[in-house]
């Protein structure tokens, strides 16, 4: 191989038999007449045992740590969600509780405009906190399709059945909806 405009060049060299297994690297580099090489040797360790088609057990307290995370992040941004939309709706209904006259203008303005924000508001806050929870489902479905390969012995089930999963995922799913369609139909008054 023949040096480009520039003066440098890469190549790899051949795999060669190492325990663990790596790959030899070797970077050439030509400029001005002098040349340097660079050797490096890339270590690829292959943790799997083909042997045996179940998670190692270290692999399965990982996946158990990430699954317990994303549970986690599912119940803080679900917290967030039914706090924010309960402050919400208790502003909502306090300000349809005010007094008919006010003892100053500005404050039966103040109330008018807190009643027609605060609806949007909640569609706001449903609509960015929503896309949040769906992102931990997802990876937390990731997650357990990795868990598929048999566990180690001795272990619990990393999640328990199709129908558990499936409705323990309801109400992460399912709540954030029923706020936004309650805004939606007091927006549309």
């Amino acid at each position: 191989m023949s040096p480009s405009k520039s003066g440098s060049y890469l190549t790899q060299a051949a795999p060669l038999s190492f325990d663990p297994p790596a790959d030899t690297l070797i970077c050439s580099l030509a400029e001005n007449g002098k040349s340097v090489e660079i050797h490096a040797v890339l270590y690829i360790v292959n943790t799997s045992n083909p042997e045996k088609d179940e998670l190692s057990v270290d692999h399965y307290r990982i996946l158990r740590s990430e699954i317990e995370h994303e549970d986690q992040l599912i119940n803080h941004r679900l917290s967030w969600l039914v706090s924010s939309q309960a402050f919400l709706l208790t502003a909502y209904a306090i300000s349809l509780n005010a007094p008919v006259t006010f003892s100053r203008p500005a404050y039966a303005r103040m109330n008018t405009i807190l009643f027609d924000i605060v609806p949007y508001a909640g569609l706001i806050m449903t609509i960015l906190i929503y896309p949040t929870i769906l992102a931990a489902i997802l990876m937390l479905l990731r997650l357990r399709a990795q868990s598929h390969k048999g566990l180690p012995k001795g272990l619990p089930p990393v999640h328990g059945s199709l129908l558990t999963v499936c409705m323990g995922l309801c109400g992460p799913v399912l709540i954030p909806w029923v706020f936004f369609l309650v805004w939606t139909v007091l927006v549309m008054r």
